[in-house]
């Protein structure tokens, strides 16, 4: 597999949503789990600069962000990472 094809599944995976509209970091996130956040950002980072971003960003059916989830449930060890 080329590097290209690669950074085009791997970011697909990560911007995958369920019918919730979570994303990989909105679960991780709302689970508490500062461990998989981190795990999440740094594959993100080589596909591209902007992936975090939209990750961080991106918003559920509620339009509502990870940072948003992780609050609402009291995670602040995952507020203060994100």
């Amino acid at each position: 597999m080329k590097s290209g094809e690669y950074s085009n599944i791997l970011m697909k995976i990560l911007l995958a949503e369920d019918t919730s509209g979570h994303t990989a970091l909105h679960i991780a996130a709302e689970n508490n789990s500062v461990q998989d956040l981190k795990e999440i950002c740094e594959w993100a980072v080589p596909v591209t600069p902007s992936l975090t971003h939209s990750l961080l960003l991106s918003q559920d059916k509620d339009s509502k962000t990870d940072w948003q989830l992780a609050a609402e449930k009291g995670h602040m060890n995952v507020v203060e990472e994100l």
